[in-house]
């Protein structure tokens, strides 16, 4: 077995994605910020659309509670075109077949094609400790014996 440096210098795709995300963190127990994603989605024998994601999200904890939640904004660029050119596509390969008396039948529905999509989730915590614990391997690195 040998380290390797994984696929990172082997990026051949022509798509690129730019990301990023900006937080601030006014004391230890809270924390506020937004991320984005913009990048191309479709594969590259479908038209070249983009999406982009717009998120926020945060963290606030006071006392042994803690508050933490998401939400994300997703637009998916000309949805219905590049289903439609999807389908053309399918229906138009061609298929090797011996067999004549097989029949090919491709059907596709466009109907209710999302644009956009958005989701969120909220996290509430109640962190504690059992006093117990606290004189255990748990509870305190210098207890364990070597």
């Amino acid at each position: 077995m040998s380290p390797s440096t994984g696929s990172f210098n082997l990026d051949n795709k022509d798509a690129k994605a730019l990301s990023g995300r900006f937080a601030l963190s006014p004391s230890l127990s809270s924390e506020v910020a937004t991320s984005f994603y913009w990048g191309r989605y479709t594969p590259d024998f479908l038209p070249s659309e983009d999406l982009y994601s717009i998120s926020g999200d945060g963290k606030y904890a006071i006392g042994p509670f803690e508050l933490e939640g998401e939400y994300v904004f997703t637009h998916f660029g000309n949805v219905e075109r590049v289903a439609r050119r999807f389908a053309n596509i399918a229906i138009n390969k061609e298929s090797e077949l011996e067999n004549d008396s097989v029949e090919h039948e491709v059907e596709f529905e466009l109907a209710k094609l999302a644009s956009d999509k958005q989701g969120y989730w909220v996290d509430l915590r109640y962190r504690f400790w059992p006093h117990f614990l606290s004189h255990t391997v748990f509870g305190s690195p210098s207890s364990i014996r070597r």
